[in-house]
């Protein structure tokens, strides 16, 4: 039986539970939000990706791939940061 799910497909899945492990026999695990993201890489897997082009990569211009390919790049590299809304909702 696979462990997966539309959240954490099965290559993945055993990364993300590793870190946990690790942290956990380290003592430094804690009940915290893990921003698990394309710099987040571990073993060749990325926790997440950009999607692909899903058959329409030849109406795409091919400086728009480039420059798509080097900011995927360079968000790997962390020369780059994602704008990440951290606000937390209120509550209702």
């Amino acid at each position: 039986m696979k462990s997966e799910s539309i959240f954490c497909p099965d290559k993945k899945f055993p990364v993300v539970m590793k870190k946990m492990v690790i942290a956990i026999n380290e003592g430094t695990f804690a009940p915290l939000y893990y921003n698990l993201g394309l710099a987040d890489q571990e073993e060749g897997i990325g926790y997440v990706d950009l999607a692909p082009y899903h058959g329409l990569e030849s109406w795409i211009p091919t400086e728009v791939k480039n420059a798509v390919a080097e900011r995927r790049q360079e968000i790997i590299n962390r020369t780059f940061e994602v704008p990440v809304n951290a606000v937390k909702p209120k509550e209702a």
